[in-house]
């Protein structure tokens, strides 16, 4: 089935012990998360852990395989373009949105308390692991990467009404 943004039930969030009850009971504001359900993966972000008008943000992503949740935080940049509209007329340009994922900076298993995985695996990368909801760390990347360019592409079309189109560095 692959990678969608949902709102999780009250059964999901019961069964995997995700943290986002509040979510559902303030139906004013239903938190999406961007989910395989077949596979029971569920990833939100959680924030930036930097100020913007500073630098280029990292994001902090909680990833949960399961009831094991994780802490992804990834060093990106954003990249804009202006490009002209069929007519030509410079008037009627259309924005569209390149976000650059550039490097891991940091992944840990809350459940396990462990040390950095990514820099732990880095010379193993295919190495299987209970810290890693017995994943390698390749695997984790790939299913990392595949929630990701979802959830921001679609969050890319909802704020901006635009296309876009994710690059990751690693």
């Amino acid at each position: 089935m692959g990678f969608e943004n949902v709102v999780p039930t009250l059964e999901e969030i019961e069964q995997y012990d995700l943290p986002f009850r509040h979510y559902i009971d303030d139906s004013n504001y239903p938190m999406t998360l961007t989910a395989d359900r077949s596979r029971a993966i569920y990833m939100s972000g959680v924030g930036l852990t930097c100020n913007p008008a500073f630098g280029d943000p990292d994001d902090v992503l909680s990833i949960y395989f399961g009831s094991q949740g994780f802490e992804v935080i990834l060093k990106r940049r954003e990249y804009a373009d202006l490009i002209e509209t069929e007519g030509g007329v410079e008037t009627l340009k259309k924005k569209r949105y390149f976000p650059a994922i550039l490097s891991i900076w940091s992944l840990n298993n809350s459940s396990y308390g462990a040390p950095d995985l990514y820099k732990k695996y880095l010379e193993t990368p295919d190495q299987h692991t209970k810290e890693l909801a017995d994943h390698s760390l390749n695997e984790f990347i790939q299913v990392m990467k595949e929630s990701i360019t979802v959830y921001e592409l679609d969050k890319i079309y909802r704020f901006n009404k635009c296309q876009g189109i994710v690059t990751f560095g690693f």
